[in-house]
């Protein structure tokens, strides 16, 4: 990923699946880690989401 002219790698360290009102996973506090969270829909009804997160490589 290039963020502001950056080429930064990213790990995936978590997957989750998780109902379309969860909000927990979607929190900014990441104590200061580049962290990029992918939201998807798993259904058609918008019921079920998948959360992917991953972690800069250093």
């Amino acid at each position: 990923m290039i963020i502001n002219g950056e080429f930064i790698n990213y790990r995936i360290y978590e997957v989750s699946k998780v109902k379309q009102d969860n909000t927990k996973s979607l929190s900014q506090d990441t104590k200061g880690t580049k962290i990029v969270t992918l939201v998807t829909c798993d259904d058609i009804n918008n019921k079920i989401r998948y959360i992917v997160k991953a972690r800069e490589i250093k």
